[in-house]
């Protein structure tokens, strides 16, 4: 096991970058012991910790179109675009099975970063220490107007990638000194100014929670 950090930036299906990137770290026994992730890489780092190369990939293409898994009908029925209780559910256990036992008796330590709606602050969560890590996942996947709240040990929160999109420092106060970052978007990119309807959506939530 390599000492050090692997810090994995989300963006939602651009994640299939991340996931070629893991693939070949695990095909080359690369094995980092601290890894966080944000949104789309906490998912990817699931399957890393779990050394199944190939399952996330497969997870977002063979699914991408997959009404279950992604839809605005999901939106309507269970106000998230993505169904976490089919991705956690049928696929994970059934169609492309998950190995729960080997990613929680991975010795690397893994941690999963959600915005909390009350403070607007990233909250970090590492899978031998959260009651229900899998709802922790949940929380840093959920796009605001996308998404609704997930309530992770009685508080609730929204997408990591609000308030912490790489959490490269949170790998530095943690004392690591080698550090990699696996970004989904291009060198130099800015992201642009909210549009109105966007705005408008995230006015809902700054209303209930205005530090968010």
């Amino acid at each position: 096991m390599t000492e050090g950090a692997l810090v994995l930036e989300g963006g939602s299906l651009r994640g299939v970058f991340t996931a070629g990137v893991l693939d070949v770290f695990m095909e080359q026994g690369i094995e980092m012991s601290y890894v966080n992730g944000v949104s789309a890489g906490s998912m990817s780092g699931m399957s890393y910790v779990s050394k199944q190369i190939g399952r996330t990939i497969k997870v977002d293409l063979d699914y991408v179109n997959d009404k279950r898994f992604l839809s605005f009908r999901n939106l309507v029925e269970k106000r998230s675009i993505f169904n976490f209780d089919f991705l956690f559910g049928e696929l994970s256990n059934t169609l492309v099975p998950f190995d729960y036992d080997t990613f929680y008796q991975s010795e690397q330590i893994f941690e999963v970063i959600a915005t909390r709606c009350k403070t607007g602050k990233p909250e970090y969560f590492e899978k031998s220490k959260c009651d229900n890590f899998i709802d922790a996942v949940k929380a840093s996947s959920s796009i605001p107007i996308l998404s609704r709240m997930i309530t992770v040990e009685g508080k609730k929160y929204l997408d990591g990638g609000c308030s912490m999109p790489m959490a490269y420092q949170r790998a530095i106060d943690l004392g690591y000194e080698k550090i990699v970052l696996v970004l989904t978007r291009e060198p130099g990119y800015r992201k642009p100014p909210l549009d109105k309807w966007t705005k408008k959506g995230m006015s809902a939530i700054s209303h209930l929670f205005p530090d968010f």
